[in-house]
């Protein structure tokens, strides 16, 4: 059984748009394995630019993005749809799916999260744990970093 190759764009680029969604992959986006099917690197790349430009907002910023590998990534012309799926004031959850021949191959899903001045907790930092030269051995041994044999002498 022979696979056709996919028709690729050429040039010193990933993907050629070829308008209203859709695009053509070019030999590099092409997988390590197979020379019909794309890398999931610039594959994920392409899906979140479309995430990013999918009803832009300045009040809201991309908290969590995660990606489902639904079968293979076929090399070529595809097609990227996006959409809200779950509409808010403060949050919202948006998607992203690249679709090739009638059948999707990732879904890409973000959480978009309203931003807020956050200067009142900006400088507040930690203390900080004493340097390993400047400690003390049983310092060392309650931070966890001198092993001992036997039960530890702390506390």
């Amino acid at each position: 059984m022979s696979i056709e190759l996919p028709d690729l764009a050429e040039g010193d680029f990933y993907y050629e748009s070829l308008g209203n969604g859709r695009f053509r992959s070019t030999i590099h986006a092409q997988g390590a394995w197979n020379p019909h099917e794309q890398h999931m690197a610039p594959a994920s790349g392409i899906l979140a630019d479309a995430l990013l430009r999918h009803e832009p907002r300045d009040d809201v910023r991309m908290a969590r993005l995660s990606y489902e590998i639904l079968g293979l990534i076929p090399g070529g012309e595809f097609d990227i749809t996006t959409a809200t799926v779950r509409p808010g004031r403060t949050i919202e959850l948006i998607q992203a799916e690249l679709s090739a021949a009638g059948r999707v191959a990732i879904r890409a899903t973000a959480w978009r999260m309203a931003t807020s001045d956050t200067s009142a907790v900006a400088a507040i930092e930690d203390v900080e744990m004493p340097a390993r030269t400047n400690a003390s051995r049983g310092t060392a041994r309650a931070y966890g970093r001198v092993a001992t044999s036997g039960p530890s002498k702390c506390g």
